[in-house]
């Protein structure tokens, strides 16, 4: 049940993906998009918004194999007048899951501090 929710919640939002997608580093923007990845808490949707000229606050929820995974934090997006921007992240959440088969009661999801650097190549239009 779990993998077809999963595929219904990708499908119904191909449309706004790359709409979505696009955040910019403009004061003001929002952004709501779905991926796979620490920051969309595992298989799940992000939300993020800029305070302020190339910082973006972020928060992400979905599915991580074992449960909710949640996570949130800050991005500073180095300044550009190309499609592609580098960008610095900080969040808080998980970073880590351990699944065995076979031993549910083994499976933990663990939580923590997690930093990185990115690429980001933004949608034709921006």
């Amino acid at each position: 049940m779990r993998k077809f929710l999963l595929i219904a919640l990708i499908v119904c939002s191909v449309p706004f993906l790359s709409k979505g997608q696009n955040l910019g580093s403009t004061k003001g923007n929002v952004a709501l998009g779905v991926g796979i990845g620490l920051p969309y808490g595992g298989f799940g949707g992000k939300f993020s918004f800029n305070p302020a000229n190339q910082l973006a606050l972020f928060a992400g929820f979905g599915y991580n194999l074992v449960g909710l995974g949640t996570n949130f934090g800050a991005q500073y997006i180095f300044p550009s007048k190309k499609k592609t921007e580098f960008f610095l992240t900080g969040m808080y959440g998980y970073n880590a899951v351990i699944k065995i088969q076979g031993a549910q009661n083994l499976d933990d999801s663990f939580r923590g501090v997690t930093g990185g650097l990115g690429i980001r190549v933004n949608s034709a239009g921006y």
